[in-house]
């Protein structure tokens, strides 16, 4: 029994040398980057930035970082795709242009415009891109600003194709008109729907008519016929306050809904713009 554990000890320390000498170990640095490559060809991205990220403290390969960034970047995961940014490129100024490319488009996933100023840039125009949508852009959305968004254009003009992918936007821009609950609701006030017909919601508008319009007509016919004393008068009067006050408020809200939505399109808008010039 000792013989044969110490005839498979030799034997399988022979062909852990036999393999090492032969470079066929599959923990080596040449396997360690195919097997890397291999999960990101795979599409496991987290597993192929971990592996990546490992070969690059093992091996000290610096050059595998922009790879282990451009794995995480795949993930989705972008608030850990910004943090192992900082953490394999501490120092910004020497991350490499590559790199740098999946800093911006992290930041632009995150609607973090303004730090996109922070790391290095692809060219000039599109560090003033960046500032534009910094202070012209962005900040105008969250302040329902069209008119700070409508000046941006003027960062647009040029002949770079940089700037015509900023065309949507623009287009966008410039068919929209910002809606105003304070008019929709006196509109409707006036004549109900109306508001919602400004707003664009033409069938609540002219179901909110209908309804007011039926129910007033109601309870007119009920007074007409019995007065002051007709109960089938009073329950329609109150049916049409009911559904004229719900007109009012859903008249107020559709303004604020439809410029909410318009601000999610911009948005989006915007962010594939950029994505699409990184």
């Amino acid at each position: 029994m000792k013989r044969i554990f110490i005839s498979c000890f030799f034997l399988t320390s022979c062909v852990s040398t036999f393999s090492q000498t032969n470079d066929t170990d599959i923990f080596s640095e040449k396997n360690s980057l195919q097997y890397a490559a291999y999960l990101e060809q795979q599409g496991d991205y987290l597993i192929a930035a971990r592996e990546y990220e490992r070969l690059t403290y093992t091996y000290s390969i610096d050059s595998l970082r922009t790879p282990a960034l451009r794995n995480y970047y795949k993930t989705k995961d972008w608030q850990l795709s910004l943090n192992k940014a900082g953490q394999l490129f501490p120092d910004r100024k020497l991350m490499p242009l590559a790199a740098s490319i999946f800093l911006q488009k992290t930041y632009i996933q995150l609607e973090e415009y303004g730090n996109m100023l922070n790391g290095k840039i692809l060219c000039k125009s599109v560090l003033d891109l960046a500032h534009g949508i910094q202070i012209q852009g962005y900040s105008s959305i969250n302040k329902n600003d069209l008119n700070g968004w409508l000046s941006f254009q003027s960062f647009t003009e040029g002949d770079s194709l940089q700037w015509i992918e900023m065309t949507p936007v623009i287009h966008l821009l410039k068919n929209h008109k910002e809606k105003s609950p304070v008019k929709a609701l006196l509109l409707s006030a006036i004549i109900p729907g109306s508001g919602k017909i400004y707003t664009g919601e033409w069938k609540d508008g002219l179901a909110s008519l209908v309804m007011v319009g039926l129910s007033g007509y109601q309870s007119y016919r009920g007074f007409k016929k019995q007065g002051v004393k007709s109960a089938y008068g009073y329950i329609y009067a109150g049916l049409t306050l009911g559904f004229y006050s719900g007109n009012l408020y859903g008249s107020w809200h559709s303004a604020k809904r439809q410029n909410r939505l318009f601000n999610q399109e911009l948005r989006k808008v915007t962010k594939d713009a950029l994505l699409r010039i990184f």
